[in-house]
């Protein structure tokens, strides 16, 4: 192809490029712009991707943070809740609650967020505070009523509301009442906070019910403990770990008479010198001790300066006890216990004392039994001692000499049975049987007591008696006034048997009481009496001797050598007697006894025994029963030389079988009442109820099983007591036998 061939073609090209060159870059411009928009585009994709994927980022995040919020708030040991405020101010509804919260109300979830607060919190306040009356609930409407009870919960929810708004925190405690109207007691604590920009409270109450209830339990024990210690009959004293006084009770001062507190701290309970020393040092190691306080006040009061009212000696039972180391392990203190035992102390004492009157008792009461059975057998003996010397004597009346033995021998025996009626009345549990008083000239009794002392008294003892007396006759009995002075010699004597040489005085004279002079002898009347004073130069007595002297059973004897009744019994024969016994002694010098007895112008009665009484006689036929042969003896002798017909038995038994018989043989039955097989009493009714009109006389030596009056209501005549004389039993014959 030649050029001028190509040139159309290239004109063709020129034109087309100049035609489509324009069109060209527009299209390449927009293109470019394209592309831009592309890149612009791709570049926001990336940024709104990489934005999507942070909002992504942070939605997972915030969802986390909700689950893990959500599980510490399920989780939570404590009820918590939100609600919202009102345009009021008042509790509105549950924004939130946790599981705890919905658990202790009973009420699922979706019901709480439907409630506010005032619906379980006020409403016990309302229903105890409504204020209608059983009428008024009857005539008002349900609407009235709930409007009253919504106005009544308001006003302690606005005061609430008011008090948070302002405090921002508060915390209170109130009461929760769940579903089933139960109430719990709770502490919330309340916290104003923002809520989407919105103000909220959130509230985390815990439950107190059993804090509480500790609290009270607390409360009472303290109480209890507290009434314990104020009023308990055991004094308690606290003391800190430097023994220092904390707390005191009401009984402690009172047994140690003191009014205040700090007035005790004065008395050291730890270290005072009437605590034994074996306990001091105890107690300063820090034992646990218990020891006997023995506490005279008067000393204590001027040693140690106790200001106290309280006097005389007191006994107390002290405990104390170390309280231990506390939970640091430092010592707590000491705990002290205190009761007063001096009123044990003094009846223990007593009882002991009664306990040795209770065995003296028992020895004296079988010594009285042995006495007894002594004093019946001696009776026995006495009884034919008499019998044979009146008949001795009667039958010997020609002869001065044997008379005159017979004579003392039934005058002795009539002393010894006053003597025997003596020891019997020792013996007796009252004094119904004691010895009649009559008229009595003291001085003969003072000459033959001192004729016994002066053998029985040691040789270095001279006796010296000075009877001034004009007057000696008093109301007493010979038997006991003989006892009475035989005592007081006897004890001055052994005051004496260690001295050198002594002196035993007994002097007599009258005496005149007045009533001006009446001070000395507050228990005399006024009048004339007779003094008797004995005197001996012994060892004399402690002044706290002498005050007991006359009591029961005290003596100064050694064991074995006296029973305590002597000058006991001495003291009462002379009360008896209406006058008074007085001591005057002291250590080294010797003792002076004073007695004062009324004297009486009545002559006194002198004990005679007329030997030349004629005995009366008689023929009747007597039985005569005793188990003593010499009784039966010289009973026999004696009734037969009166002209008496006898029969004898020496038994009851037999007496029976005879009696039984032929009960009209016998005129009199004469019957002893203690025997071998049976008693004189028993026998007799036997045989009243054989012939009722029987006569019967009993004797015995031992009245105090069997007494006259029971002797009369059995229907016994006669009730003699051993020895009888021959006259006494003569006249108790004629009395029954005569018409």
């Amino acid at each position: 192809m030649n050029d001028s061939s190509l040139l159309p073609v290239v004109v063709v090209s020129a034109l087309l490029f100049t035609v489509l060159t324009p069109a060209l870059l527009y299209l390449l411009n927009q293109r470019l712009q394209l592309l831009r928009g592309i890149s612009r585009i791709s570049l926001k994709k990336k940024a709104l991707d990489q934005e999507l994927t942070r909002l992504q980022q942070k939605e997972r995040n915030a969802r986390h943070s909700e689950q893990w919020l959500r599980q510490l708030f399920d989780n939570s040991k404590e009820m918590v809740f939100v609600h919202s405020i009102t345009e009021k101010n008042l509790p509105g509804a549950f924004i939130e609650v946790n599981k705890v919260f919905c658990d202790r109300l009973n009420y699922p979830r979706r019901t709480l967020m439907e409630m506010n607060p005032m619906d379980i919190e006020f409403a016990h306040t309302v229903a105890s505070s409504i204020g209608y009356t059983q009428t008024d609930m009857v005539v008002l409407s349900d609407k009235a009523i709930q409007k009253h009870r919504d106005k009544l919960a308001t006003r302690p929810a606005k005061r609430l509301m008011q008090k948070i708004l302002k405090e921002k925190i508060v915390s209170y405690e109130t009461v929760f009442d769940d579903k089933n109207g139960n109430s719990i007691l709770v502490e919330v604590e309340a916290r104003l906070i923002d809520v989407s920009n919105q103000k909220a409270i959130m509230c985390t109450a815990h439950d107190i019910s059993e804090q509480k209830e500790t609290e009270i339990a607390l409360h009472e024990s303290n109480r209890r403990f507290n009434d314990f210690f104020m009023h308990s009959p055991i004094g308690i004293a606290i003391y800190d770990a430097r023994r220092e006084l904390i707390d005191i009770n009401r009984s402690c001062l009172k047994m140690f008479a003191t009014s205040d507190p700090m007035q005790f701290s004065a008395f050291n309970l730890f270290n005072n010198p009437f605590i034994p020393e074996p306990v001091k040092a105890q107690i300063q190691r820090g034992e646990n001790v218990r020891y006997e306080l023995c506490l005279d006040f008067d000393n204590a009061r001027q040693r140690m300066a106790l200001p106290t009212t309280r006097t005389g000696t007191a006994y107390f039972d002290v405990i104390i006890s170390n309280m231990g180391p506390d939970k640091d392990f430092h010592p707590r203190g000491y705990f002290a216990q205190v009761q007063d035992i001096t009123a044990r102390r003094k009846a223990e004492r007593d009882l002991q004392n009664n306990e040795k009157h209770l065995r003296q008792a028992a020895k004296m009461e079988a010594i009285g039994s042995l006495a007894s059975g002594i004093a019946h057998d001696f009776n026995n003996i006495l009884t034919p001692i008499v019998g044979y010397a009146e008949l001795t004597m009667r039958t010997n009346k020609d002869n001065p000499a044997i008379k005159k033995c017979m004579a003392g021998i039934i005058k002795a025996s009539g002393r010894a049975k006053e003597l025997v009626s003596q020891i019997l009345s020792h013996c007796r549990t009252d004094n119904t049987n004691d010895q009649e008083l009559a008229p009595t000239l003291v001085t003969p009794i003072i000459k033959e007591v001192l004729v016994l002392q002066k053998k029985a008294l040691p040789e270095n003892v001279s006796i010296k008696r000075v009877l001034k007396a004009n007057h000696d006759t008093v109301m007493s009995n010979a038997t006991k006034l003989h006892q009475v002075f035989m005592n007081i010699c006897t004890n001055a004597g052994h005051a004496m048997r260690n001295t050198d040489s002594g002196t035993l005085e007994l002097t007599t004279t009258n005496f005149v009481l007045e009533r001006r002079t009446r001070s000395k002898h507050p228990d005399l009347s006024p009048g004339k009496y007779l003094q008797i004073s004995i005197r001996d130069t012994g060892t004399g007595m402690p002044e706290t001797t002498a005050e007991r002297i006359f009591e029961p059973f005290f003596t100064t004897k050694k064991k074995g050598e006296g029973t305590g009744m002597g000058l006991s019994v001495v003291h009462g024969i002379i009360r008896a007697f209406r006058g008074s016994i007085t001591v005057e002694t002291e250590v080294g010098k010797g003792t002076l006894f004073n007695i004062l007895l009324p004297t009486i112008e009545q002559p006194a009665v002198i004990e005679q025994f007329n030997i030349d009484e004629e005995l009366l006689r008689g023929n009747e036929h007597i039985l005569i029963v005793d188990d003593e042969e010499d009784i039966i003896d010289v009973t026999q002798r004696s009734l037969e030389s009166l002209g008496y017909q006898v029969s004898t038995a020496e038994s009851a038994q037999k007496a029976m079988y005879i009696f039984s018989q032929d009960p009209s043989a016998f005129n009199l039955v004469i019957t002893d009442q203690v025997m071998s097989d049976i008693t004189g009493d028993v026998m007799a009714r036997e045989m009243l109820s054989l012939r009722p009109d029987i006569p019967i006389i009993l004797y015995t030596g031992f009245p105090e099983n069997f007494s006259e009056k029971e002797a009369k209501d059995i229907g016994i005549k006669e009730f003699l007591l051993k020895p009888i004389t021959a006259i006494e039993l003569s006249k108790a014959l004629r009395r029954q036998l005569d018409p």
